[in-house]
């Protein structure tokens, strides 16, 4: 078998839409693909869709993280952003330079590189 093609799509679990909206669209600036108010909503990140859906917390469900990693040699703007919004944030330097590593509105761990 050839290898599966490139993923299109990530989906993440969520109880807060709103919030993961505005983290997603509003601060991180992906804009948004498609949306269906209470249910889901999809983000263009210009590799993969990433598709946030409503999934409401209850007793012995247990919630998926994910990391994701994104290229972005404007580090220092997504520094100023990240504080302007009040999002903590640290800064380490690894294999691929220097990296800011965030969490989204539901844990799921951000880091942004500045190369690949």
């Amino acid at each position: 078998m050839k290898p599966l093609g490139a993923p299109r799509c990530v989906t993440l679990p969520s109880d807060n839409l709103e919030g993961m909206k505005r983290f997603y669209s509003k601060i991180l600036g992906f804009p948004i693909k498609e949306e269906k108010d209470g249910e889901f909503f999809e983000v263009a990140t210009g590799i993969f869709d990433l598709c946030i859906n409503f999934v409401p917390k209850s007793p012995g469900r247990e919630t998926v993280k994910v990391d994701l990693i994104f290229e972005n040699p404007e580090l220092k703007e997504v520094e100023e952003v990240l504080e302007r919004e009040g999002i903590k944030y640290n800064k380490i330097v690894g294999s691929r330079g220097r990296i800011i590593v965030f969490d989204d509105p539901e844990g799921n761990k951000i880091e942004v590189t500045e190369s690949f």
